[in-house]
């Protein structure tokens, strides 16, 4: 009787032994399984976050750059006020977002459009406004576009300000300002209106990014650990705090199941699988263990990858990022049948740039020049990267040869409207670039490696030339711009 009383008792704290072994290790596996469902939920947010950004910036972009349509009729040359008009006109159609349009000669503000409503700002002298007066001057110091507020508008409403320095033969002229609607803006980018997919608060007035005041949605979000992501604009940054709609709580009804089914396991098999569980536990914890490394691993190959992709100095791809590219868009263009421009770029006499101002600043002038090309690949699939030295490649698929010619004559003239000084260059006062065209026909039989040749043969054909300047080039014959190809 005591022998079975003293088993009965050794049974019972064995089984309440492996109970709570089991127990807890149903504990631990629960809070796994919570710790996996909110990484996976951040990683969604992060992914949603990651689309915003780039639909924002690509807003900022697209609208920011409709002002170089008005800059580049005012370095034509032959103002007059019906063109101006008409300028400011065509860019405020284009525009979306665009509220209005200013242009002010020697910072004097004289046209306006729409002008309904406007009429009382014809004449604003900027430098007697000391609220707009220090990002102007910082426009000018910059000779880049400057993005300020959002400010509150009379005629309702609150709007972003952009501000375009236009230079003319290196010279000072004036600004040209753009007004962008800021509730208009956000509902293009995605992320304001009853199908946002998050909660979001965007700070950053007057591109102060974490430090500037609020710009949009719900100040709440900032103390709800929010996913962080800053946002470059023109002139300085934004930061991008979101949050999933129902917070970080997590609301899963498997794992009200899975809770009752451990337990109830536990509960059912405590003495006959105690050991069998007990090792499953610990095989689950070394398979938890290598999932986990492997998974860092996974993480630290993926950004190995990018990085070998990426050029470091001006964050545009690599070579090696190119040639992946390139290859899949040469097969799709030929599958579908639609022509495949490439655009070869090189910076004029770069290394007299960088005999004369030194590396830090041949850097810069690298990063500007990438940044101005990179700004006018507008079109899905436009991809530009930086393949050795001073020299750029920009692919534009589904482009035929008439737009390609454009579309470089248009980045050649940007970069040289940035006025960065080139004193000890025999081209030009200011930095400039050549570019050779070559384009693939939608029924041409040409391999990829000889649309590359025939792009660098118009490159240098361009340099022969004199350089700044645009050759377009098949097979046969060069061009330069204009000519047909």
């Amino acid at each position: 009787m005591l022998r079975e009383h003293a088993a009965g008792v050794t049974h019972a704290s064995i089984a309440l032994a492996v109970g709570a072994v089991l127990f807890l290790a149903a504990f631990y596996v629960i809070g796994l399984y919570r710790q996996a469902a909110l990484a996976d939920l951040r990683d969604q947010t992060l992914e949603r976050a990651a689309a915003i950004r780039a639909r924002i910036e690509g807003e900022v972009n697209a609208t920011v750059y409709l002002a170089q349509g008005v800059v580049a009729y005012i370095n034509s040359g032959s103002q007059t006020e019906a063109g101006m008009r008409r300028a400011m006109q065509a860019v405020y159609e284009a525009g979306r977002n665009v509220r209005s349009i200013g242009v002010a000669p020697d910072n004097v503000l004289r046209y306006v459009y729409p002008l309904a409503g406007n009429e009382r700002a014809i004449g604003l002298r900027y430098d007697a406004n000391p609220q707009q007066w220090p990002a102007i001057q910082r426009a000018m110091r910059e000779r880049m576009p400057v993005l300020s507020g959002p400010v509150e508008l009379v005629q309702g409403g609150r709007a972003l300000i952009s501000r375009t320095p236009v230079f003319v033969d290196g010279a000072y002229w004036g600004l040209v300002s753009l007004a962008i609607d800021v509730s208009q803006f956000l509902r293009g980018a995605g992320i304001d209106g009853p199908d946002a997919a998050v909660h979001f608060a965007l700070v950053g007035v007057d591109g102060l990014g974490e430090r500037g005041g609020l710009i949009a949605g719900d100040p709440a979000e900032l103390q709800q650990d929010p996913i962080r992501m800053a946002i470059r604009v023109p002139g300085g940054s934004w930061e991008l705090a979101v949050v999933p709609p129902g917070g970080w709580a997590l609301r899963d009804t498997h794992l009200l199941v899975l809770q009752l089914g451990i337990y109830g396991i536990a509960l059912a098999l405590t003495v006959m699988l105690w050991l069998v569980l007990q090792g499953r536990r610990n095989a689950a914890q070394a398979r938890s263990q290598l999932q986990a490394l492997n998974a860092q691993l996974a993480a630290a190959n993926y950004e190995l990858s990018r990085l070998s992709e990426t050029d470091p100095l001006t964050g545009v791809p690599n070579r090696r990022g190119l040639d992946e590219v390139l290859t899949l868009e040469w097969r799709r263009c030929r599958r579908h049948g639609e022509p495949l421009s490439l655009l070869m770029v090189d910076i004029d006499q770069f290394k007299v740039f960088n005999d004369t101002y030194g590396h830090r600043q041949g850097d810069e002038c690298l990063k500007r020049v990438a940044s101005t090309i990179q700004a006018s690949a507008q079109r899905a699939g436009e991809f530009v990267a930086r393949i050795g030295g001073e020299e750029f490649m920009m692919v534009l698929p589904g482009i035929g040869d008439a737009d390609a010619r454009a579309q470089a004559e248009r980045i050649r003239a940007e970069v040289e409207a940035l006025g960065m000084p080139n004193v000890g260059s025999t081209v030009a006062p200011v930095v400039t670039i050549s570019i050779g065209v070559a384009t693939r026909s939608s029924d041409a039989t040409i391999t990829l490696d000889a649309l590359m040749e025939a792009a660098d043969s118009a490159l240098y054909r361009a340099k022969r030339e004199g350089r700044n300047q645009v050759w377009t080039v098949d097979l046969g014959e060069s061009q330069p711009p204009g000519g047909e190809a």
